[in-house]
C-alpha cells in the first residue's frame, strides 16, 4: 500500500512531525482499514498512540475520508481553494471600493 497518506506519514516521519512508533502504527491501521473495507470485515479500531496527538489524527481523519467516501474527499479538496479564491477576490474588491472615493480625490 503505497498511497498518498502512506507517502505523508513516511514523510512526516522523516520530517520529525510524527514519530517512528506512530508512523508504524498509521500504516499499519491503514493498510488493515483498507483491507477490511474491500473484503466487507470488521473495521479494526484506532490505536491510541494515533489519537494522542493532533497530527497523526489529522491524517487519519483525511484517509478515512478519501477511503470511505472518495467523492465527498475529492470535492472538498477542490472547494477549499476555490472558497480561498472566492474571499480573496471579495476582499480585492471591497478594498477596491473603499480606495476609490479616496483615490478620486487625489486625481
Amino acid at each position: 500500500m503505497r498511497g498518498l497518506f502512506a507517502h505523508l506519514a513516511v514523510r512526516w516521519r522523516a520530517q520529525g512531525s510524527i514519530t517512528g512508533p506512530e508512523a508504524k502504527a498509521l500504516l499499519r491501521t491503514m493498510r488493515s482499514h483498507r483491507q477490511a473495507l474491500i473484503s466487507g470485515g470488521e473495521i479494526p479500531t484506532v490505536p491510541r498512540l494515533i489519537t494522542r496527538r493532533l497530527r497523526p489524527t489529522v491524517l487519519w481523519a483525511l484517509f478515512r475520508v478519501s477511503v470511505e467516501t472518495p467523492g465527498i474527499f475529492v470535492m472538498g479538496m477542490f472547494a477549499i481553494p476555490c472558497a480561498v479564491a472566492i474571499g480573496f477576490y471579495r476582499a480585492i474588491e471591497r478594498l477596491a471600493q473603499w480606495l476609490a472615493p479616496h483615490v478620486s480625490q487625489v486625481f
